[in-house]
């Protein structure tokens, strides 16, 4: 929960210091798995985890966004959205999307009707037949990027610096043309150094990128290993999209709030750029 971020700050100083940069006039960090798996999964690990337990994980995680992204797949998304309604978890509906050069993660407002999901993943080239199959494949990654802006969602590279991730294609001059694509929202990084060399426009013949830090997660123990602090008021697409549009300010990782103690006058609490 949102509470779950100021508990932290609290319990590693035990003071209740909370920066500017945490909350300013009701726009709040959210903290956020934007990429988890259920059994729908084939390559999920334990077959009998239920909707439930991956709520229950994600509470004991102190999340207060998540988002269910199976491959190819939406069976699980009204049973964890339904679960997660009981404990104020907001569930961003989503699938991971095996396209024709990488995976992408397609993400939807947390209401976004399920046949719609259902009438999108057939638009894009997977039939009912062949929803969570391996040999499941839909268009080509810049494609999907325009229908799921067309449909009001928003697009991230899952993982994508490892296998099958857009920066593992070997054609580096359509790499280069995919990530210069506005409908593409983010890259899925999950090292420090790799992400700052990205928000920082430090990669030679690339833009600058927003980045977000997500489990991937195909088990429970997985969920919220990595995660992301995104300012959001409203919990929602719109709200999502504006955060990974003015990353610098509105999205945060674990690292940015790390500790530094200062003698009697408490924790200081750094970013980024150095001391707040």
């Amino acid at each position: 929960m949102i509470v779950a971020l100021k508990s932290y700050l609290i319990s590693v100083g035990n003071s209740p210091l909370w920066s500017d940069e945490m909350s300013i006039k009701g726009t709040i960090y959210r903290k956020a798995d934007l990429h988890i798996h259920t059994p729908v999964s084939k390559c999920y690990a334990d077959k009998t985890v239920t909707a439930a337990q991956i709520v229950e994980k994600a509470a004991m995680k102190g999340l207060d966004v998540i988002a269910v992204t199976d491959h190819n797949d939406i069976a699980a998304i009204e049973d964890v959205r339904n679960e997660a309604k009981k404990v104020g978890i907001v569930v961003f509906p989503g699938i991971e999307i095996s396209t024709r050069e990488a995976h992408l993660l397609a993400l939807f407002d947390p209401d976004y009707p399920i046949e719609k999901l259902d009438e999108f993943l057939t638009r894009i080239g997977i039939s009912k037949d062949n929803r969570g199959k391996d040999e499941a494949m839909a268009d080509s990654f810049e494609k999907v990027l325009a229908k799921v802006k067309e449909l009001g969602g928003i697009s991230i590279a899952a993982h994508a610096n490892n296998d099958n991730g857009i920066l593992a294609f070997k054609r580096g001059t359509y790499k280069q043309q995919v990530c210069r694509n506005a409908d593409l929202c983010a890259l899925e990084l999950s090292k420090q150094d790799h992400i700052q060399n990205w928000i920082f426009g430090r990669i030679p013949n690339y833009p600058a990128k927003a980045c977000i830090c997500g489990s991937d997660a195909h088990s429970l123990t997985e969920i919220g290993q990595r995660y992301t602090y995104l300012k959001m008021d409203v919990i929602s697409v719109n709200s999502l999209k504006h955060a990974l549009a003015d990353w610098h300010v509105r999205v945060k990782f674990s690292w940015d709030f790390a500790v530094a103690y200062s003698g009697e006058s408490g924790p200081a609490f750094r970013s980024q750029s150095g001391p707040l």
